[in-house]
């Protein structure tokens, strides 16, 4: 069973908006790749670069995923949910059976929770919806299969995402992890996951 995991980036020149009170746009913009490198990586380890997409409109962010042996979709604008649309059609044509949304503004994920979430979506006709921490909106997304499923990212899409899948016929499974909740969405996420990687430098120095 195929299983394609899109990676849907911004502009970077509009990255991570509401950081924008305390980060500059070039600190933002590097943020923005720090975090989509990191999220690759995880990516690699568990499915091969051609099962990887990256669908954005920024073509900094097409030669980042040319270098990285991925595919690249260009978006053709109307939002994250136009998008993701896109993005599922681009699946269906290369005969994806699953499709896994995974944004790049998880710090922590980890390549168990990737591999978790596919297991819990093998089960066709499965939706697996990993939550935020306040289980208001939606991290990462798995379904088994996509087709007439109508994506809701936004507010209360956790919600939105749930009634989706009784729309759509599909069975809903949760999965909730601390690398799946956390999302760096905000100043206070930021400076905590700031805090981690300077023990982590600190601990790498000290070896």
């Amino acid at each position: 069973m195929k299983t394609l995991s899109i990676i849907p980036v911004k502009s970077t020149a509009n990255a991570k908006s509401r950081l924008a009170n305390q980060l500059g746009p070039q600190t933002r913009e590097a943020l923005v790749f720090s975090l989509l490198l990191n999220t690759i990586r995880i990516l690699k380890k568990c499915l091969n670069p051609e099962d990887i997409l990256i669908v954005s409109p920024d073509p900094d962010v097409e030669r980042l995923a040319k270098r990285e042996s991925l595919s690249f979709l260009k978006e053709i604008g109307g939002g994250l949910n136009s998008a993701l649309h896109q993005a599922t059609r681009w699946a269906a044509h290369h005969s994806f059976e699953r499709i896994l949304i995974s944004p790049l503004d998880l710090p922590f994920l980890s390549p168990e929770d990737i591999q978790a979430i596919i297991g819990l979506g093998v089960e066709e006709r499965t939706m697996v919806i990993a939550p935020d921490r306040t289980y208001y909106g939606t991290n990462l997304l798995l379904l088994n299969p996509p087709t007439n499923f109508k994506f809701c990212f936004g507010q209360e899409s956790y919600k939105r995402h749930l009634k989706q899948s009784e729309s759509c016929g599909l069975k809903p499974k949760v999965f909730y992890s601390f690398g799946t909740y956390f999302d760096l969405d905000d100043y206070d996420a930021y400076q905590i996951w700031m805090e981690d990687q300077n023990k982590l430098t600190q601990t790498n120095d000290s070896l």
